[in-house]
């Protein structure tokens, strides 16, 4: 005999039943106690903010031997922990496409995330309403794709020594006054890919 499925409205306003999956929909991988997975393991980390009571209810979960389930970030030990899982001065390649950045949350976890990614090699940042990135720096980047943003000029992009292939499409670069200057930053830089761009509308760019 299958066993019913309660459902619990309050839970889900849209009637759906309520997994026993749905009380890890606040967790974070690296904060799981049993947890063997690196950064470098994930093909396309998402930046999300839970509601702010959600450690409240995390730290009620237990596991058959009755300890706790998670090692929550509030805590040293918690952002070590994060810190270690994370790795990503390690991670060669990285895709943080799509994040949904209104809240300070995101916006300021993503900007930490950046600042660690010293190894990266190939890093995707579509679609993420970036407007600058002058402060970052990747000094081994040799692919970097920051298509859909809202870039300005070339001032506006992180130092990549190394950098070979560039995607700035669809961004909002308005003057190739800062190109030669960027180039001399990036000497190894063989294609850039920059369609979509206001400037590449006005009549007469290619004589600037």
């Amino acid at each position: 005999m299958s066993k019913k499925i309660n459902f619990d409205p309050a839970a889900n306003r849209e009637g759906l039943p309520v997994l026993p999956s749905n009380r890890f929909r606040y967790s974070v991988w690296h904060d799981l106690r049993e947890n063997e997975v690196f950064g470098d393991q994930l093909k396309a980390p998402r930046i999300r903010k839970g509601p702010n009571d959600k450690d409240s209810e995390l730290e009620l979960l237990k596991d058959l031997n009755q300890r706790q389930m998670h090692i929550l970030q509030q805590t040293s030990r918690g952002r070590r922990r994060r810190d270690h899982f994370e790795c990503w001065e390690e991670v060669e390649q990285v895709n943080l496409s799509y994040q949904v950045l209104a809240h300070e949350y995101q916006g300021s976890n993503l900007s930490r995330i950046l600042a660690r990614l010293q190894s990266v090699v190939r890093l995707e940042l579509m679609d993420n309403s970036l407007s600058k990135l002058s402060h970052y720096t990747f000094p081994l980047c040799e692919y970097l794709n920051l298509a859909n943003n809202d870039l300005t000029s070339f001032k506006g992009l992180p130092f990549t020594p190394n950098l070979l292939k560039l995607n700035i499409t669809d961004n909002a670069i308005k003057s190739l006054k800062d190109i030669e200057k960027y180039q001399l930053l990036t000497p190894r830089l063989q294609v850039i890919l920059s369609a979509g761009n206001p400037v590449f509308f006005e009549k007469g760019y290619r004589q600037r």
